[in-house]
């Protein structure tokens, strides 16, 4: 099986921390990086990085760390510093603002509580791993889920949010379960699988917020 990693992170401004929408021109200027492995997110302070699958654990890290070098430099080029937390620790400056695109202007308007205020921004790191078809996949997924309360507890790094410590270790779980589809999928076989996808394209053509 193969792995691969997605990064998300803020672009916040060097003297106040402020968050800086700035994602368009600092993925903008991150040439080094090969299309589509760094993009912009759905708020304009966002960026992510994603690397290509990988089949060994040294050359996941060596992607991840020129990923992670080549956009802290072009956010550095724009005047940001590129930070790696789930929520944002100092408010923005403005209300935020969604990031240009179909998609995400269409889940901005059907969710326009979620978009346009000083919160609800955060950032994850997602671990992709490629597998053989929907059997390996739900036989994984099924496997890991007694084990989520651990990961989360293991990764959990966002105690401040908009300039207060809110009293929970991962604030950002808290605003991202305000998504309609958020959480941990239902124990399914290959059927229940097929059933519950085909119901949630018939019913949401935009379920999550990526």
């Amino acid at each position: 099986m193969t792995t691969g990693v997605e990064e998300e992170f803020l672009l916040v401004d060097r003297r106040t921390g402020m968050p800086m929408a700035r994602g368009p021109r600092v993925v903008e200027a991150a040439i080094p990086i090969p299309g589509g492995q760094a993009q912009t997110e759905f708020f304009g302070p966002q960026v992510e990085v994603c690397t290509r699958p990988s089949a060994t654990p040294a050359v996941l890290r060596s992607e991840l760390a020129l990923l992670r070098r080549v956009m802290a430099e072009a956010a550095a080029g724009e005047g940001c510093l590129l930070v790696a937390t789930g929520t944002p620790a100092v408010p923005p400056g403005r209300p935020l603002t969604v990031t240009p695109g179909e998609r995400y202007e269409r889940m901005a308007a059907r969710w326009s509580s979620l978009a346009g205020g000083y919160d609800g921004m955060v950032c994850g790191c997602h671990i992709h791993v490629g597998v053989t078809g929907h059997a390996q996949a739900l036989a994984l997924a099924n496997h890991m889920r007694p084990w989520l309360p651990t990961l989360q507890a293991i990764a959990a790094n966002s105690p401040f949010s908009l300039g207060r410590d809110t009293g929970w270790a991962s604030r950002r779980s808290v605003e991202w379960a305000r998504w309609p589809g958020v959480g941990p999928a239902p124990l399914l076989d290959e059927a229940g699988y097929e059933r519950l996808a085909g119901h949630l394209v018939r019913t949401a053509p935009c379920w999550t917020a990526g």
